[in-house]
């Protein structure tokens, strides 16, 4: 199958999204109002050594129970693709379908991230404290800066390109481990990264609308981002399952 242009997957998604966007909307505004419950009532308020670190455990709480959330949209949008049943409850969807691989595969991807911003870290922090004691330039530490922070970037990218299938495969894929799921999503997206940033890219005009609009839009552009993306991997998935039959 011919892989889909930028503006073909837009066509796909927003074909797919008529008649379900106030579904597709509902579900964003329910998952923003969960959001919200849990900020206002997991987190604890005041300063104490105990407290910054129940706010820790809180704020780690919250972040993996938004990512199952998450993770429950994708399998929403692949409904919608696929001319399913769907239904705002879908969000829900990785709480009871081992949410355990999605908070490892989660973990994995923080933990390389870390990785990748070390060498912005360690050549700032180096950078800076040469500056301090005068074995180095103001000129030279903002290059050092600049330059390590790219690396950082380039690499930081990469991690994000390789791995953004993940969560898809995980739906589409109940018989897989969260190291397969990763193993598959890098296999699937070789050769496809620029064109997958390029996609997203594309989405930056709408964002700033969305923004200027006092948010208000991004309940229309963010449902059709999520899904211009679900066809970008129903795309990939496609094409190499051509790809198998013929080898």
């Amino acid at each position: 199958m011919k892989q889909g242009s930028c503006a073909l997957l837009k066509a796909r998604a927003r074909q797919a999204l008529t008649g379900r966007y106030l579904t597709a909307m509902g579900a964003l505004v329910l998952t923003d109002l969960i959001y919200a419950f849990m900020i206002a009532f997991l987190i604890p308020t005041g300063f104490t050594g105990r407290l910054a670190g129940l706010s820790l455990l809180s704020y780690l709480i919250i972040l993996f129970l938004t990512i199952l959330l998450l993770v429950g949209h994708n399998c929403l949008y692949l409904n919608f693709a696929r001319g399913s049943h769907a239904a705002m409850g879908q969000i829900f969807f990785a709480f009871s379908h081992h949410p355990d691989r999605v908070i490892l595969i989660t973990a994995a991807l923080f933990a390389a991230g870390f990785v990748c911003m070390l060498p912005f870290l360690l050549v700032s922090f180096f950078a800076y404290t040469s500056w301090l004691i005068g074995g180095m330039s103001f000129s030279a530490m903002a290059g050092a800066f600049g330059i390590s922070g790219l690396i950082s970037l380039a690499l930081f990218l990469l991690l994000t390109v390789r791995y953004a299938m993940a969560f898809f495969l995980y739906i589409d894929h109940p018989e897989l481990n969260w190291l397969q799921l990763l193993g598959e999503s890098q296999r699937i997206m070789k050769g496809h990264g620029f064109r997958y940033i390029r996609l997203n890219l594309s989405f930056i005009g709408i964002l700033l609308l969305g923004v200027l609009s006092m948010g208000l839009a991004l309940l229309w552009v963010i449902p059709y981002m999520i899904m211009t993306n679900t066809c970008f991997y129903l795309d990939l998935t496609d094409s190499h399952s051509d790809a198998d039959a013929q080898n």
